[in-house]
């Protein structure tokens, strides 16, 4: 949302600037429509003759070469109108094109809750989104690993998507194997459409939802989470979230480890990756009790990913040695065999 509101503002100044500079600029159109109005003997070229004599012409008596300045201001600005209006219309091309996908993610909210000394993930997915097309009636979902002894725990998928208070899931079709899971959720009804949502900016969109009832017919909220075993639980590890086909509004990625076993901030890289551009980011870090939780934040992901990548570093750490100095254990071993030396002859003489 942050820098939504930056490249509006800075689109805002753009505009007012260019504003400025045509007001300023009229101040000179005028003299010369005036003058080529009130002479309409002398004709178009005339009037650019006229304007040309220097040092000075009838249309500007009282300034130097104030036509030349005409003519070069002229093409400034309409140079600089032409650009802004290029990279309006562009926005508005690419504007419609985003509105009229198939289906708009106007939220996602992709979490992994790391359990049994991180062997054990949780991984939760919540989406809000809305149909732009007809005849929507299913909807897929995807999840894969990668190291060798990674498994994906099919038995605990779980999903359910609803649509104004009901439930809307129907079904599922379903593909597994170890290293990949894929399941279709097939919906009782075609999912319906509105102009409104379509074309009304993603984050005006959710506001409606979140605050009327206006879109509660439109807005379908889904809601999943599926478990995943020896993937992160290596020295170093990975996890990315791509939108590779469409923009995906609002996206957050989190991690969540216990307290104990996370990984310390110099430990954990958060990258944008788009085509062979690679961007850093700084995630947000806070502690929740026994947990740790890392997340991302993107008001956009625009056909690239988000990769988090960490070093396990505390949980592969060798166990804890304890250690002896020998230097300073010697000389207490001394004095101790001293004393005893010292109360075996004064209990003799004690004796005697």
């Amino acid at each position: 949302m942050a820098s939504i509101k930056r490249r509006s503002i800075k689109w805002l100044l753009s505009v007012a600037a260019v504003c400025a500079a045509t007001v300023g600029w009229s101040s000179l159109l005028w003299p010369p429509v005036k003058f080529y109005y009130e002479k309409p003997g002398i004709g178009f070229w005339g009037s650019i003759s006229e304007l040309l004599k220097l040092p000075s012409n009838e249309i500007f008596p009282d300034g130097f070469a104030v036509g030349y300045l005409f003519f070069i201001s002229t093409f400034i600005i309409l140079f600089f109108n032409f650009l802004i209006f290029i990279r309006i219309v562009g926005y508005m091309i690419k504007y419609i094109e985003n509105s009229e996908v198939d289906v708009s993610l106007i939220e996602t909210n992709l979490t992994y809750r790391f359990e049994d000394r991180l062997s054990r993930v949780i991984a939760t997915r919540n989406q809000i989104f809305h149909a732009n097309s007809k005849n929507i009636t299913a909807y897929h979902y995807n999840q894969t690993v990668e190291s060798e002894s990674a498994i994906i725990d099919s038995s605990t998928f779980e999903m359910d998507s609803i649509l104004n208070d009901s439930r809307i899931t129907e079904d599922f079709i379903i593909r597994s194997s170890k290293k990949n899971f894929e399941a279709i959720e097939i919906f009782k009804i075609s999912l319906p459409t509105s102009w409104i949502s379509t074309y009304f900016p993603d984050w005006l969109v959710l506001f409606m939802w979140n605050h009327s009832k206006i879109l509660d017919k439109i807005i379908v909220d889904r809601r999943g989470h599926i478990e995943i075993k020896n993937e992160h639980d290596g020295e170093d590890a990975t996890i990315e979230l791509r939108s590779l086909k469409r923009v995906a509004k609002r996206v957050t990625l989190t991690l969540d480890f216990p307290q104990d076993l996370a990984p310390r901030s110099p430990d954990i890289k958060c990258f944008i990756i788009r085509d062979n551009v690679v961007v850093s980011i700084h995630p947000r870090s806070e502690t929740n009790g026994t947990r740790r939780v890392y997340s991302a934040f993107l008001a956009e992901l625009d056909r690239a990913s988000i990769r988090f990548q960490w070093n396990n570093r505390r949980l592969h750490a060798g166990p804890q040695t304890a250690s002896v100095d020998l230097a300073s254990a010697r000389p207490a071993a001394n004095r101790t065999g001293v004393t005893m030396v010292l109360s075996r002859i004064l209990s003799a003489i004690r004796g005697g």
